[in-house]
């Protein structure tokens, strides 16, 4: 326990089932934690876990970019197949992952992967995933529906036979809302973080036409996501570490609370 953000209050907007992690880190460092989850993920509708399955198995590679997709197929084909017996047959797959969050929960289930870049983000593991494998080999990547279109580009470009199959969505979570305008209006928060262009944008439209205190930072985590905060707030409110991480992102708040004292 230390004492290096005594006195920051920061707002953590991740989904509920994902919080934890960063809202211990930033209290065991003295910061002040408000849980505001502006998203939430859930299951797409209308998917066939016979049909998933099949692609499964026919699969010489498959790609998970984040946690929610490791579950979200878990959470798929459980109807159907023995939870244990599907990890069992996921280990004789080449895996490709980026993240560590995501790389850990695969090995925590005894999934090794393969295939990671040194840098978490869709330009790298395409690269990554062309050098290691050939036009020859069936990719198969159980996305977020709200996926951007760089890893199918990148890859389809250099003739990877690639099956894309949304398997969860993230969808804007308001039950906060009157809580959050409360928190805003009474200046009662010094760091906003983020961990994807959804929560951004959840919050942009529920705080819509607010005037932000001058002082208000907000932190992101990748990439994408300080993208889509620049369409709303200056650069310079911006804090973004250098690793994509959350132990990368509460380093990043911890030297933007030194260099203000």
């Amino acid at each position: 326990m230390t004492t290096v953000l005594k006195g920051l209050t920061v707002m953590n907007t991740r989904a509920c089932h994902q919080q934890g992690t960063l809202s211990r880190l930033l209290m065991e460092r003295g910061a002040t934690v408000i849980e505001m989850p502006l998203i939430r993920v859930e299951p797409v509708n209308g998917l066939d876990p016979s049909v998933f399955y099949n692609a499964c198995q026919e699969a010489d590679v498959i790609i998970f970019t984040s946690v929610n997709a490791v579950n979200a197929v878990l959470d798929l084909l459980n109807p159907i197949v023995d939870r244990d017996f599907m990890i069992a047959s996921l280990r004789y797959k080449r895996i490709a992952a980026v993240g560590s969050k995501t790389e850990s929960a695969l090995k925590k289930l005894g999934i090794e992967p393969e295939i990671v870049p040194a840098r978490f983000d869709a330009e790298h593991l395409a690269e990554a995933v062309v050098n290691a494998t050939s036009v020859k080999e069936r990719i198969l990547y159980p996305k977020s529906k709200r996926a951007r279109s760089t890893l199918h580009d990148l890859l389809k470009t250099s003739g990877r036979q690639l099956t894309e199959v949304p398997v969860y969505n993230t969808v804007e979570d308001w039950e906060k809302q009157k809580e959050l305008i409360s928190v805003l209006e009474n200046d009662a928060c010094d760091v906003v973080t983020f961990a994807s262009p959804s929560a951004v944008h959840s919050f942009f439209h529920q705080a819509a036409q607010m005037a932000f205190a001058k002082n208000l930072m907000f932190a992101v985590i990748g990439r994408v996501t300080e993208e889509a905060l620049s369409g709303y707030v200056d650069p310079s409110r911006i804090i973004t570490p250098d690793t994509y991480t959350i132990e990368g992102l509460v380093g990043a708040i911890q030297e933007y609370k030194k260099s203000t004292g």
